[in-house]
């Protein structure tokens, strides 16, 4: 009954193009989720983490998770944390996720080009002072 509530409500938001139900994936089609996915959810008020935590932190994934004692306590307080039956709140979460994700991608761009300009005037300066140098001689 509830799969049917959320399907519902995802043909009604015409999200229907944009998620996708995967149920039981190989291994190697999980590890391929994982490695391109921008965070692990785990919602369960319930359930302990299994491997999920283990996979996603050797791929360095940000974990977004249900906030219980058994949470933090496995996580080690290593996640984000939302009110487990706030959807408000885990699609804060979300956002802050890809806002984050965003400014990784800004900042190692901007420190890219940083790095670029500064090695472009070394470089000037190095054969600059070389010539000139030379010339003198």
């Amino acid at each position: 009954k509830y799969q049917r509530e959320v399907l519902d409500l995802i043909n009604s938001l015409k999200l229907s193009e944009r998620i996708e139900f995967i149920e039981q994936p190989s291994d190697k089609e999980l590890v391929k989720l994982i490695y391109h996915s921008r965070a692990m959810v785990i919602p369960s008020l319930y359930e302990t983490f299994g491997f999920m935590y283990v996979e996603g932190r050797i791929m360095d994934k940000p974990f977004i998770v249900a906030d219980t004692e058994v949470a933090r306590e496995v996580t080690e307080s290593q996640c984000i944390y939302f009110e487990g039956l706030n959807s408000k709140d885990l699609a804060s979460k979300l956002k802050e996720v890809k806002i984050s994700d965003k400014k990784q991608k800004m900042d190692y761009k901007i420190s890219k080009t940083f790095y670029e300009e500064s090695a472009r005037q070394s470089l000037a300066e190095y054969f600059n002072s070389f010539f000139v140098t030379n010339e003198q001689n």
